[in-house]
């Protein structure tokens, strides 16, 4: 079952199996120019056991406003879904590209909130292109 919860003034969706507990919530974290249903076939099979829990970052989507946001706000804001979806409980990030700045971020500089983090295709901030 997949509900809808604001956060902080942006869209979260929570797929819950049945019997699911906060300390089993998954965080997915898209990079860019990706959006949350970069993560919908992903979370149609983990959500079988564990909380899956995904947003689009503020300005990714084409309907956001344009406009810079710091490292920092957008941690921010990853600590007030954390903080809502997680209960208490550490969470755990699973990052993708650009997605893996914000979470390891984070995993850095809140490390109580974070049980593990699994980083997927890690883009790379050297790259020419």
């Amino acid at each position: 079952m997949t509900r809808t919860e604001t956060i902080a003034g942006v869209r979260v969706l929570i797929d819950e199996p049945a019997g699911a507990a906060p300390q089993d919530t998954l965080v997915f974290l898209h990079g860019w120019p990706d959006n949350a249903a970069l993560w919908d076939r992903t979370v149609a099979v983990l959500s079988q056991r564990w909380r899956c829990v995904r947003f689009t970052w503020p300005g990714f989507d084409p309907d956001d406003k344009p406009g810079a946001r710091s490292l920092k706000e957008l941690t921010d804001l990853l600590h007030r879904v954390v903080q809502q979806v997680g209960q208490g409980w550490p969470v755990t990030l699973v990052l993708h590209d650009w997605g893996c700045i914000f979470g390891y971020h984070y995993a850095r500089t809140r490390p109580q909130f974070v049980q593990r983090v699994v980083g997927i295709d890690v883009g790379d901030a050297g790259s020419p292109a």
